[in-house]
């Protein structure tokens, strides 16, 4: 495989939404990596989630390493991801236990990412089934033959955090506040409705403020207009939506009194949703931790390459990923992704 000589363009990164508190596991990280390369490899117009949770055929939560719908029609995901960080080969079972996952959610685009690639018969399977099979692995190439040659990073951080989200929801005839405090608001879901009009398909909570206060052009002034590139977070003025026509719900277990309904858990609009948000800006010097291809594993096509830094800040890890993509007659893109 051939490393290309191309001139960068940079681009906004798409829409990328990581969740959960495991990043120190070698597997999530992986799983989170093969999340950002696919947003940038996907364009703005896609939604991609790592990781997703949906409601299969009959009901059951089912777990998804990578998720990705449209961002103009978000009541369907349209394709997921399985990612596996093994010792060896994916083979057959793996394949079909994909196959499995995608019958059960009724997702009809699937890829799957290995670090270590794929048998014959898996290849053979996947290529039947129109499965596309990805690589991701370490590119030990000399630093000077690669895209990013230097050794550091410096990064001048803006970062909005979520410490607090409110529904406002109407049960029976009474409305109540429902409260999600950081970090547990990261893993809050609430549900849209499906192409049946039924309030089953789950959104993060973070996705929504993402598309409803973030993607507003006052949005940067008003988080970060009045503070200092001081590395402390600096908390603003609630942020509220209202909805007249609710559009979304939520799946509520117990009454006001920590009690379970009677008749089992109810799915209740939402009316308003309160954000407490703060923001800071802060300066990173990091050094180079890693660097991977993106590889089509039938064609060995060159898809993208990523270079890894990580931040370490009053004992939290921060995680900084470039990537380059997109390579077509010596031209490419690149972008960048934080989080932690």
């Amino acid at each position: 495989m051939n490393k290309l000589a191309v001139t960068a363009f940079a681009e906004e990164k798409p829409n990328l939404f990581i969740s959960g508190n495991d990043q120190e596991q070698d597997w999530r990280m992986t799983e989170i990596l093969v999340a950002i390369v696919e947003s940038f490899l996907q364009g703005k117009d896609i939604d991609t989630f790592s990781s997703a949770e949906v409601l299969d055929i009959v009901g059951d939560p089912e777990q998804l390493d990578v998720a990705q719908l449209h961002r103009f029609d978000p009541n369907q995901y349209f394709r997921f991801i399985e990612v596996r960080d093994r010792s060896s080969k994916v083979g057959r079972n793996y394949v079909q236990e994909v196959m499995g996952k995608g019958r059960s959610t009724r997702i009809q685009e699937c890829k799957i990412v290995s670090t270590k690639g794929f048998t014959r018969n898996a290849k053979r399977l996947a290529a039947h089934e129109r499965i596309d099979l990805r690589l991701l692995f370490l590119d030990n190439s000399p630093r000077d033959q690669y895209w990013f040659s230097t050794n550091s990073t410096i990064l001048h951080l803006k970062q909005t955090r979520v410490d607090r989200c409110i529904l406002r929801v109407k049960i029976d005839n009474d409305y109540e506040d429902l409260v999600s405090e950081f970090p547990e608001v990261s893993e809050k879901l609430l549900l849209v409705l499906d192409n049946d009009l039924s309030p089953t398909l789950g959104v993060p909570v973070l996705a929504i403020f993402e598309k409803e206060v973030m993607s507003r052009e006052d949005a940067e002034n008003r988080l970060f207009g009045h503070i200092a590139f001081d590395g402390h977070f600096h908390g603003n003025p609630p942020i509220t939506l209202t909805f007249d026509s609710p559009c979304y719900f939520v799946r509520v277990e117990l009454d006001r009194s920590g009690i379970p309904f009677a008749d089992g858990p109810r799915v209740v609009p939402v009316h308003a949703i309160r954000f407490f948000v703060s923001s800071r800006m802060t300066v990173f010097t990091s050094q180079i931790k890693a660097r991977y291809d993106y590889v089509d594993a039938i064609s060995e096509e060159l898809l993208a390459q990523c270079v890894f830094f990580e931040f370490r800040i009053k004992e939290r890890s921060y995680y900084q990923v470039f990537v380059q993509y997109g390579f077509k007659d010596g031209f490419c893109k690149d972008g960048c992704v934080f989080f932690e």
